[in-house]
C-alpha cells in the first residue's frame, strides 16, 4: 500500500512537471509585450532623430546670422538695405537671410548721426528658425 501511495504521487509530479508547449494565452501575451517594447524604442529613436534634425537647424540658422552680421558690421553705413553686400548661400540650399531694417534716427536730422536697426532673419524650408538684431551708426 505504501508503493501504490508513492506511485501515485510520482505519477502526478511528472504529470504536474510533463507540460510541453505554451499556451495560446501566454504565446498572446508575450508577443504583445514584445511588441510593446519594440514600440517604446522606435519612438525614443525617433524623437531623437527628430531632435538631432533640429539642433542642426538651429547651429545653421546661427551660425549664418552670425556670418551675416559680420559681414554687415564690417560696411560702412548705407540707408539703402539693398546696397549692402550679402553673404553666399550657395551651400545651404534651403535656407534663406531677410534683412529688415528700421531707421530709428533718419539720415541728417540734425543733431545726431543716422542709427539703423537691421533685424537679420534666418529661414529654412521658408520657415523662421533664428533672428538677431544689429544696430549701425552713420
Amino acid at each position: 500500500m505504501l508503493n501504490t501511495n508513492k506511485f501515485r504521487i510520482k505519477q502526478k509530479l511528472v504529470a504536474l512537471t510533463d507540460q510541453k508547449g505554451a499556451t495560446l494565452l501566454e504565446v498572446c501575451l508575450s508577443i504583445g509585450l514584445v511588441g510593446i517594447v519594440v514600440t517604446a524604442v522606435l519612438l525614443g529613436l525617433s524623437t531623437s532623430f527628430k531632435s538631432t534634425v533640429l539642433a542642426n537647424k538651429q547651429a545653421t540658422a546661427i551660425s549664418l546670422a552670425q556670418k551675416e552680421a559680420d559681414n554687415l558690421t564690417r560696411q560702412p553705413y548705407n540707408d539703402n538695405i539693398s546696397d549692402y553686400n550679402r553673404i553666399e548661400l550657395t551651400n545651404y540650399s534651403n535656407y534663406s537671410i531677410i534683412l529688415t531694417p528700421l531707421q530709428l534716427i533718419p539720415n541728417g536730422s540734425g543733431q545726431h548721426d543716422a542709427l539703423q536697426k537691421i533685424t537679420i532673419s534666418v529661414l529654412n524650408a521658408g520657415s523662421s528658425v533664428y533672428s538677431i538684431n544689429i544696430y549701425k551708426v552713420e
